[in-house]
């Protein structure tokens, strides 16, 4: 069996968006610091490629995310930033204390886009501007991830399109992944019948998606179940202690 490469740190669940699928639960800690480096150093010594800064909304955390991110590069680790990108600091695209950020697309149609991601209102245009920004200075490389629902599905294709346009003008992707809907946390536990899709309808058109990227050299994951992974761990702290998952 694979042994995991990469940790997803939760520093918070704290987080300035309230979307109608989010799988994330609010019953654990938000980290201090020095827990976020004594986390960090176990993971570089249990032989970790890449570490995930998220939450909730990493860039809320009051302790120094990007500070965090460099520190994790001192520790011979990519350091990746997984972030709806509304406080994202001027600059940031040139800041090479962050190896990649992780931003969400969840349509190529801002409607269906911001219907799923509420509030704040016009989040496809900020994602879309954020993009903009790093395909103008390609300093660090960015991924992208869509929840793929029921609101969604048949958006996917043309995503694709729009996501080697992208490339090809210059944006520095590094893998688009394609997360299946999951009815857990506190807004997919109660969006289930608005977003749920079977199996089979997500593999179909995922893999659909998949190969429109691959066909130009370009990657994309199927996620069909994150809580499955063999390659990839979840960490946070819960009334003081390290979870691991």
């Amino acid at each position: 069996m694979p042994r995991a490469t990469i940790a997803a740190i939760f520093l918070q669940p704290q987080c300035d968006m309230r979307c109608s699928f989010c799988a994330a639960d609010e019953n654990y800690d938000r980290m201090t610091r020095k827990q976020a480096e004594q986390l960090v150093d176990e993971l570089a010594a249990k032989k970790y490629e890449s570490i995930v800064l998220g939450g909730g909304e990493p860039m809320l955390w009051p302790n120094g995310t990007i500070e965090l991110a460099a520190y994790v590069q001192s520790r011979g680790m990519i350091a990746q930033i997984n972030t709806n990108g509304q406080r994202l600091p001027d600059g940031f695209a040139q800041d090479n204390r962050t190896d990649r950020w992780i931003l969400p697309i969840e349509s190529n149609d801002a409607q269906t886009h911001n219907s799923m991601r509420h509030t704040p209102p016009r989040h496809y245009e900020l994602v879309q501007s954020r993009l903009d920004d790093l395909q103008q200075s390609p300093k660090t490389k960015v991924t992208l991830s869509t929840v793929v629902c029921a609101e969604n599905i048949s958006h996917l294709p043309q995503l694709a399109h729009e996501i080697l346009q992208r490339r090809e003008a210059g944006l520095p992707l590094h893998t688009w992944h394609l997360y299946r809907f999951i009815a857990q946390g506190r807004g997919g536990a109660i969006s289930s019948a608005r977003h749920a899709v079977t199996d089979q309808n997500y593999l179909t058109c995922a893999r659909e998606a998949q190969g429109i990227l691959a066909r130009e050299g370009a990657i994309a994951y199927l996620r069909p179940d994150m809580s499955q992974s063999t390659t990839v761990s979840f960490h946070w702290y819960e009334k003081g202690r390290h979870i691991l998952n």
